[in-house]
């Protein structure tokens, strides 16, 4: 191997080595270790969104910001397949989360570095908090599967699906481990508090 190789292939290593270590410092300083996780993403996801905002460990972003379906990115290997799950740590808040985690988004069997171009078990809701709920915690998680695996629970876009669904345990169920790569960005939704704030005081 040239020296020039082993020089790219060093550095390669470095950023993948500071990915893993700012993911790993950001879920615990975040606290979604322990209140998702227990073990923390081996890298950073990349999500962004069609307004170009981007997820960026633990960002605050607006929900209009927010809206539509994210590109989700990372360094994906062929004949490999993924689980993505996005959910929200703090529903209907993080002062009292019964709800935690709550689904957002699950897509299974993942391929080619595609995330909506496999299976959804549950649809993608968008982050929009209820008004007067504080911050959220959205959380987005990449899984490296075993295998293609025939996903017994089938596609289900039922509340009672997406409350109280954890990630651990879905992953654990399915032999899939830690995540490989994460990311999380906060949403506060004032925008209906301050319309009507808008509309009482410009009557």
């Amino acid at each position: 191997m040239g020296r020039l190789n082993l020089v790219l292939l060093f550095c390669s290593f470095c950023v993948l080595n500071s990915n893993g270590q700012r993911a790993i410092d950001s879920f615990v300083e975040h606290e979604i270790i322990p209140d998702v996780l227990s073990v923390p993403p081996a890298e950073l996801l990349s999500v962004i969104f069609p307004s170009g905002e981007q997820a960026m460990q633990g960002n605050s972003l607006s929900p209009s910001e927010v809206t539509g379906v994210p590109k989700i990115s990372w360094n994906w290997m062929p004949r490999t397949f993924y689980t993505l799950v996005m959910c929200d740590a703090d529903a209907p808040s993080r002062r009292e989360p019964e709800a935690r985690s709550f689904l957002h988004w699950l897509v299974v069997n993942i391929r080619g570095g595609n995330a909506t171009a496999g299976e959804t078990l549950t649809s993608l809701l968008n982050s929009h908090p209820e008004p007067l709920t504080g911050p959220h915690r959205y959380i987005f998680l990449l899984y490296q599967q075993p295998g293609y695996i025939d996903f017994e629970e089938g596609f289900n876009d039922d509340y009672y699906r997406r409350v109280n669904f954890m990630p651990e345990d879905f992953a654990n169920k399915y032999k899939m481990g830690a995540p490989l790569a994460g990311n999380f960005h906060y949403t506060n939704n004032n925008e209906e508090v301050y319309d009507s704030y808008n509309s009482i005081h410009n009557k």
